[in-house]
């Protein structure tokens, strides 16, 4: 649904995790929606367990969402660096 880029928030001089929506689902509301909606959960609320957001909106048609960067490899990375997840070791990630 999206692509994930380290990027610089300019205006407070912070790396973020910049989640910008593929094109081809942009025209689909519903995509649109659940992207809309993981960004109002994110900011909303401050757990240690979930990542932070700061800012998510269209800019140039172009959905996008800044979040707190976190440091590590992507599931992927892990997944084909280790091979499939236990299931306990799944639930701990979720």
């Amino acid at each position: 649904m999206a692509t994930v880029y380290l990027a610089v928030q300019e205006s407070v001089d912070r790396e973020v995790a910049l989640k910008i929506m593929k094109p081809a689902h942009m025209a689909n509301p519903r995509f649109v929606n659940q992207f809309h909606r993981e960004a109002d959960l994110l900011e909303k609320y401050d757990h240690p367990h979930l990542v932070k957001g700061y800012q998510h909106g269209k800019v140039n048609g172009i959905e996008y969402f800044a979040m707190e960067m976190v440091d590590g490899p992507s599931m992927r990375e892990i997944v084909e660096k280790e091979g499939p997840l236990t299931e306990d070791r799944a639930l701990k990630y979720t």
